[in-house]
């Protein structure tokens, strides 16, 4: 059920996902190790529709089934959709902080795959805060190394990074685009990960201020964003999470997953 799951979302196909992901669960929810992977396809669809407040609880049940089996791995997987969800939130430095964490677990284990996918969060954080040159050259290294591993990306996160470069392409210009995009595409992963560790923490923003693109490719400022979900309730209950990582994102071209 977990590869019909993965292949499901490999297929663009969310309803089919969440579907065969809750069976396993419901079936095998006592084999930690089934149960975080029916989590872990569980944050993607909610990431992919933009539900938040879903995806912070796969995350906290993603984590309670990996917890017994003491798997980084996975922890580092729970916390990439965290991380997600909080941009969602508007909370960047959250989502930063976390990200480089899992960034760090995923880099120091060899997970090629996860490191990827950590990238391409790094690229968004710098995207939603305004830093458009270093999401672009990020994006177009991860690109490259899905490319040297025979990776694809599943479709939610393809559409994805064709949002935010169309949105840094509109601030950048065609000409820097294309400068950060070769810049990017020269980068080794282990560049690339040095990288986006230098801009850890940088405060500089983007004179009209730092904006989140929906997927339906429209720009909210940051500010406006906050704003809007100010004194909101959490569906999803006060957050406790151990540092670290997130959703299946990557397909191989053989097998299921990297």
């Amino acid at each position: 059920m977990h590869a019909l799951g993965v292949a499901a979302l490999a297929a663009g196909d969310l309803d089919r996902a969440e579907q065969w992901a809750r069976s396993l669960y419901e079936q095998e929810s006592e084999v930690c190790y089934l149960a975080w992977h029916a989590q872990e396809i569980l944050v993607a669809v909610a990431l992919a529709r933009d539900d938040r407040a879903q995806a912070k609880i796969h995350v906290e049940q993603l984590l309670a089934a990996a917890e017994p089996l003491r798997n980084r791995r996975a922890r580092a997987a729970g916390h990439l959709g965290l991380a997600r969800a909080l941009l969602l939130e508007g909370d960047d430095e959250r989502a930063e902080s976390v990200t480089h964490d899992a960034l760090k677990v995923l880099t120091d284990n060899g997970w090629r795959p996860g490191v990827i996918d950590a990238l391409d969060l790094v690229a968004e954080v710098a995207l939603f805060t305004g830093k458009h040159e270093r999401a672009v050259r990020l994006i177009a290294a991860a690109q490259k190394e899905r490319t040297t591993l025979g990776l694809v990306a599943f479709p939610m996160l393809r559409e994805r990074a064709e949002r935010n470069l169309a949105s840094a392409g509109a601030a950048l210009g065609d000409d820097s685009l294309e400068r950060a995009l070769q810049d990017g595409a020269r980068l080794s992963v282990q560049e690339a990960v040095a990288y986006a560790r230098r801009g850890r923490g940088e405060q500089s923003r983007h004179r009209q201020g730092p904006v989140h693109v929906s997927q339906h490719g429209q720009g909210v400022p940051v500010a406006r964003l906050r704003e809007a979900r100010r004194g909101q309730p959490d569906r999803a209950g006060p957050a406790r999470y151990p540092p670290l990582a997130g959703p299946p994102t990557t397909l191989r071209s053989h097998t299921h997953l990297g």
